[in-house]
């Protein structure tokens, strides 16, 4: 995971002009800004003088009355508080140590056995689900030409829910076959390393095909104009050209691990777009923890943000309809997806959680895997 050096952000929303503060604010944040598993089928440091500096305008006004930030104002402000790769003030010897877990539904049908795959994200005439987990615990030198350092847990059952000895029947003939745990417990964790930029590096560029717009509209449209475009490397002939609509998956794409892992200039370039979506809300806030919501075409997506950090520390997402496939993965067809009554209110499609913190040591291995 990239290191996310933060600034702390101290902008108010009121009545007040704080826009000095603001202004050396953003200006010193641009300064230092730059540049395994078998799954189912479907789918801070930092602060110091800047932040204190802030704080000394802020206190300088009298009467402030800030009224609560709109999405678009979190987001932005989130955006602003990305910086670059490794900025992140270790002292030598320590890493930066970012655990990325996800927790998503895989169902299980009731004609389980005939199938070369009997778990789906897709609760088709389903018996049971399986709540399902994987986590990457990675560890960032202080030099960034150090490797990587990864202590995984590749893919584990965490609970099951409706007919449960199906799917621990289900669940020990498809994935337990093949090393798998049963259902409630882990194997033990795979260390192995990267080089210091093979996880994340250029993840936009690849989803673009070409250079990343730094405008937000701009970069809106270019990443839309690309979800509709037909991908040379599919079978045309034998699909239906159902694609998950251009603004759901970009919601959905800040759960990912690339996300995580990739620049703080790529992951500022997207929250400001996400910034520009009508009809995203603020749901709850408490602290410096913020809530912003977004009902898409295929689902409702939730993420957590620390405002104070700029920290993206937790993804939901809540899925309204999903992609069918054939037996045989020649056909798909989008399907309305509605969560049955065995699964836990509360349970999410999926959830990614992000924290970080600095410790002193990683974990020793000579696994290597680029």
């Amino acid at each position: 995971m990239d290191s996310m050096t933060k600034v702390r952000e101290m902008r108010q929303f009121g009545g007040s002009d704080l826009t000095a503060a603001r202004t050396a604010l953003e200006a010193e944040i641009s300064s230092v800004g730059g540049a395994r598993g078998r799954h189912t089928r479907g789918m801070v440091i930092g602060g110091g003088a800047i932040a204190a500096g802030v704080v000394l305008a802020a206190s300088l006004v009298g009467g402030i009355h800030p009224s609560p930030a709109s999405a678009q104002e979190i987001l932005e402000n989130a955006a602003a508080l990305q910086v670059a790769l490794y900025d992140t003030p270790l002292e030598k010897g320590q890493f930066l140590r970012t655990t990325y877990v996800r927790e998503s539904l895989s169902y299980l049908g009731a004609g389980w056995q005939e199938e070369a795959e009997p778990f789906s994200t897709v609760p088709d005439d389903a018996i049971a689900a399986v709540l399902t987990g994987s986590s990457d615990v990675s560890y960032r030198s202080a030099d960034p030409s150090d490797d990587v350092t990864h202590d995984t847990d590749d893919y584990y059952g965490i609970a099951a829910y409706g007919d449960t000895a199906a799917a621990e029947a289900a669940w020990a003939d498809y994935y337990m076959t093949g090393g798998a745990a049963k259902i409630g417990k882990k194997n033990p964790g795979k260390v192995w390393r990267t080089g210091s930029s093979a996880q994340g590096t250029g993840f936009l560029e690849w989803e673009l095909q070409g250079e990343i717009p730094e405008d937000p509209q701009a970069f809106l449209d270019a990443w839309t104009a690309r979800a509709g475009a037909i991908d040379p490397e599919s079978d045309a002939g034998t699909r239906t050209g159902t694609r998950e609509p251009a603004l759901d998956r970009l919601w959905r794409l800040v759960g990912d691990v690339d996300f995580a892992n990739a620049s703080g200039h790529d992951r500022a370039v997207v929250l400001r777009a996400l910034a520009l979506t009508d009809g995203a809300e603020v749901v709850s806030t408490s602290g410096d923890l913020s809530v912003v919501q977004y009902h898409g075409e295929w689902g409702t997506y939730r993420l957590t943000i620390d405002t104070a950090k700029g920290q993206l520390v937790k993804v939901q997402t809540e899925s309204t309809r999903g992609i069918r496939y054939a037996a045989d993965s020649s056909d798909e067809s989008v399907v309305d997806i509605r969560v049955p009554a065995f699964v836990p209110e509360g349970t999410y499609a999926s959830t990614e959680t992000i924290t970080q913190d600095v410790v002193d040591a990683a974990p020793q291995t000579d696994d290597r895997d680029d």
